[in-house]
């Protein structure tokens, strides 16, 4: 019984993910990548709203406050995503399921996302992650 455990963990351990599932976790890397930069700037820019709204529009002062909250709100929500895109990328790498999973739900709210305003790129990739993930030939074989 010993012996079956040490060698289902072995291939565990060596198996290999597919050169288009390291590319669909080097995507979700570099996503995680743009929400991290988006997470800095839009704190960034929390903090500096409040200054500029007070200083060169006065008359718009009390609507300070809700402008840096919101912008703080949606660093809150970049900084989730960075952190969710990153751990997908590593599942998809390490060819955990769950990843598998998540990076389809990913690109289906990618799809949403890009039909409005139209974006065709994000579109592609987005129905290519789908498609490699879900429907291809074999597309669930190399998962745990």
């Amino acid at each position: 019984m010993a012996k079956k455990r040490k060698r289902k963990a072995a291939r565990i351990i060596t198996r290999k993910a597919p050169t288009g599932l390291k590319l669909t976790a080097i995507f979700h890397w570099v996503m995680a990548g743009v929400f991290l930069i988006s997470t800095f700037l839009l704190i960034v820019g929390s903090a500096l709203i409040e200054q500029i709204i007070s200083k060169y529009l006065p008359a718009y002062e009390p609507f300070s406050a809700l402008g840096a909250t919101f912008l703080a709100l949606s660093a809150v929500l970049s900084a989730l995503l960075t952190l969710l895109y990153f751990y997908v990328g590593k599942g998809l790498w390490d060819c955990r399921h769950w990843a598998r999973i998540t990076a389809i739900v990913l690109a289906f709210i990618g799809v949403l996302v890009s039909l409005v305003p139209p974006q065709l790129l994000s579109l592609v990739i987005s129905i290519l992650i789908i498609w490699y993930l879900g429907f291809r030939k074999g597309a669930g074989k190399p998962f745990i």
